[in-house]
């Protein structure tokens, strides 16, 4: 039972640590190659700073039928499961890569309602903070800070992370 307490709590963590660090790759363009391309169209065409909220359904570019998110962030996540299933033993694996994949569709859906107009989450303070929080990332494309979407951990370990 403690094993699976650490796992649950070691997964959150590396999660969210990939989360920050794509999210990072999104604004370098320097290193971010085609994840930043297709990040700034998040940034400047589908949710631009003087939309930042829309009607649903939520905006994305495509291509090929896949999303942006989706072109941009599968490859480099199957090159980390990869990773992981190399390193890990085979139940540590299922269950790491189990619960991050539940994070990253709870993290995709809660980003969407973010730019979603009369979200039924607005009902929510934490939503909202976090709604602020991401608009402000929006609105200061060039300050990088608040790169989270659920957790702000690691934007305070790195430094990134702005309240104001």
């Amino acid at each position: 039972m403690l094993t699976n307490i650490y796992l649950f709590i070691s997964s959150w963590y590396l999660y969210h640590f990939i989360e920050y660090c794509f999210h990072q790759f999104g604004h370098s363009r320097k290193y971010g190659g085609h994840i930043y391309i297709l990040h700034m169209n998040h940034h400047k065409i589908q949710y631009p700073i003087t939309k930042l909220k829309d009607i649903a359904p939520y905006k994305t570019g495509n291509k090929y039928y896949f999303s942006d998110g989706e072109v941009a962030y599968i490859p480099p996540s199957i090159l980390i499961t990869y990773c992981l299933y190399n390193l890990l033993n085979f139940y540590n694996f299922i269950f790491i890569i189990s619960e991050m994949i539940f994070i990253g569709i709870i993290s995709d859906y809660v980003h969407k309602q973010i730019h979603i107009q009369d979200s039924w989450l607005e009902k929510y303070n934490w939503f909202l903070e976090s709604r602020r929080l991401h608009f402000k990332h929006h609105k200061k494309i060039n300050i990088n800070y608040s790169f989270a979407g659920l957790d702000y951990s690691m934007d305070k370990l790195a430094g990134t992370y702005n309240n104001n």
